[in-house]
């Protein structure tokens, strides 16, 4: 016999679960003459409910490498029957005894009902497609969801479909919703995706593409001890204008821009209405050096370079005024900027597009601004929609921009108060995650340096710095992108399926050697040749700080004064 599992959607006192039919197969295994383990521990029965009423026998763990984690069971799901015979109601003794018969005759048939979830996710896509359906299938069988939604996973054994519900809707419907991996693949064959990966896509370390991100709450009281008032970046056209009007028509609301670094010189005034820039108010005017100094300590969010001048917006910009309770507006910035700021340093930005009706409404919107607004052409239209379609899964609000400005501004404001007054808040669960268990490099999997490569290396030693050892076949890549700035390389991506996640590279973390090699003085170019050349490589990493950590140890003295507290 061959163990077999199977899962599907069904009812329990009126409310949708999972059901799932497992098949162990538990013959003596022929080396030392015993059945194999389940792995699994009951709790429950009659004889001691769980709860008041309630007599299901439940699993209370599961050990993983043994049948019952292979077959998908976890804890909490009710065992129904065991080859047929029913122990719903039976004391706990009697179910184990049962269980144990079963194995003794070489075969264990369970029928489970699962009325949890697993985890939860935040979709990064729109849906179902249609041509995503197998032939011959029913669209009630698949749960409808849009980008952004939370999500509960129930069952994900299913290469291809994953049975979910809508958050706090379990009872409700639970649907077919397609794999992260089938997905990727469905977008791959699309042309849409890449299969070596694309820039951007990876800051979520969610494989190919934006998928499915694992999220955990958080309340928004302890969001806002930790991080202050959530920072608000905006994206379309007419954006300052638009927002202009906001600001006196939310007059409870306090904005602040965050004030960008710049290499080049205060501009002279042209004439005497025109007012002098300000050192500290409208850029900090500082040296290349000092900005390459913020890139090296991974204060900036983004860095960017106009003829000889460097323009630069770091973190600190955006955590002094968001401490003081005042919303960060961040207009101008790129979106890759608001994707690092959440992913790379914790904190959960209002990120909302102001998407055009038509490029007739904006430009009704921009003769009531007056002049210096040019009219919008077909061009940039196309501009937004590349914009919309490449960070659809970034935005957590989108507002239509029509030739009614008091509607838009009805409509912003209503949105901003909404996602400031939120009680909840659903963040990445490798921010929320302090110990990140899965992530640390174990000594079992030839990771943790030998003495004589720690001697050999010529950077600076921190506890947050490891060896990570990578090998590939010479048909196939290391699954990790690079980025390198102001000569330091940083991991750009890193493939979910990979040698490099399994061994918990992260995006963000710091390479500083390759074989015992400083490579601070390394062009791109020679490092990325490396990488192609080499089947087995050693790099000298620092891991990415957690996100508190970082704030803590970035601004000593903004924890100071805001009085941080990390465990």
């Amino acid at each position: 016999m061959v163990s077999s599992k199977s899962w599907f959607v069904g009812k329990h006192d009126g409310k949708a679960c999972v059901v799932g039919e497992v098949i162990i197969d538990t013959a003596v295994n022929e080396q030392d003459g015993k059945p194999p383990k389940l792995g699994m521990m009951i709790i429950g029965g009659n004889d001691g409910p769980v709860e008041p009423g309630d007599t299901s026998i439940r699993v209370s763990s599961v050990s993983k490498g043994f049948a019952a984690y292979d077959m998908g069971i976890v804890k909490g799901d009710m065992i129904v029957s065991v080859n047929g015979q029913n122990i719903e109601n039976v004391a706990r003794e009697d179910a184990v005894d049962i269980i144990k018969g079963a194995v003794g005759n070489g075969q264990v048939e369970l029928i489970l009902r699962r009325l949890h979830y697993i985890y939860r996710v935040r979709a990064l896509f729109d849906g179902v497609q249609d041509d995503l359906l197998p032939p011959g299938s029913s669209k009630e069988d698949f749960l409808h969801f849009n980008c952004q939604d939370i999500l509960e996973v129930f069952e994900c054994e299913d290469p291809d479909w994953w049975l979910a519900a809508h958050l706090d809707q379990s009872g409700e419907k639970i649907g077919k919703i397609p794999s992260r991996q089938f997905y990727e693949n469905y977008m791959v064959q699309r042309g849409q995706w890449s299969e070596d990966g694309g820039d951007h896509l990876h800051y979520m370390g969610v494989g190919l593409g934006p998928t499915y991100e694992e999220v955990e709450s958080l309340t928004a009281s302890i969001y806002k001890k930790e991080f202050g008032t959530r920072p608000l970046f905006v994206f379309g056209p007419l954006a300052h204008s638009v927002f202009d009007e906001i600001e006196q028509h939310m007059e409870d609301v306090i904005f602040t821009k965050p004030v960008p670094h710049t290499t080049r010189q205060p501009r002279e005034p042209e004439d005497s209405d025109e007012e002098v820039e300000e050192d500290g108010v409208d850029y900090h005017f500082v040296s290349h050096r000092k900005i390459q100094e913020l890139e090296g300590e991974r204060q900036l969010i983004e860095l960017g370079q106009h003829q000889e001048d460097w323009y630069a917006m770091s973190v600190e910009a955006i955590a002094q005024p968001a401490l003081q309770g005042e919303v960060v507006l961040a207009i101008g910035l790129q979106p890759l900027a608001a994707l690092k700021l959440q992913h790379l340093y914790g904190f959960q930005p209002i990120v909302m597009l102001l998407a055009p009706e038509s490029k007739e409404a904006v430009n009704e919107l921009a003769n009531i601004f007056g002049e210096g607004i040019g009219e919008m052409e077909d061009s940039d239209m196309a501009h937004f929609e590349i914009l919309r379609s490449s960070y659809g899964y970034l935005f957590t609000n989108i507002v239509e921009l029509t030739s009614d400005l008091e509607e838009v501004k009805r409509n912003i404001s209503a949105q901003i108060a909404a996602e400031l007054e939120r009680k909840e808040l659903w963040c990445p669960v490798s921010q929320m995650n302090d110990d990140d268990e899965e992530g640390e490099i174990q000594e079992e999997n030839g990771t943790v340096p030998s003495e004589q490569h720690q001697d050999s290396m010529s950077y600076e030693d921190n506890e947050n710095q490891t060896e990570i050892f990578l090998s590939r076949e010479s048909d196939s890549s290391f699954g990790v992108g690079l980025r390198t700035v102001l000569n330091r390389c940083s991991v750009a991506w890193v493939h979910a399926h990979g040698d490099a996640a399994d061994l918990g590279l992260q995006v963000g973390d710091r390479i500083h050697a390759i074989d015992g090699v400083d490579i601070h003085a390394w062009s791109h170019e020679r490092i990325v040749k490396e990488f192609k050349t080499k089947t087995n490589i050693a790099l000298a990493v620092e891991k990415r700080p957690k996100h508190g950590a970082y704030l803590q140890r970035a601004f000593p003295k903004l924890a100071e004064d805001y009085d941080f507290h990390y465990s």
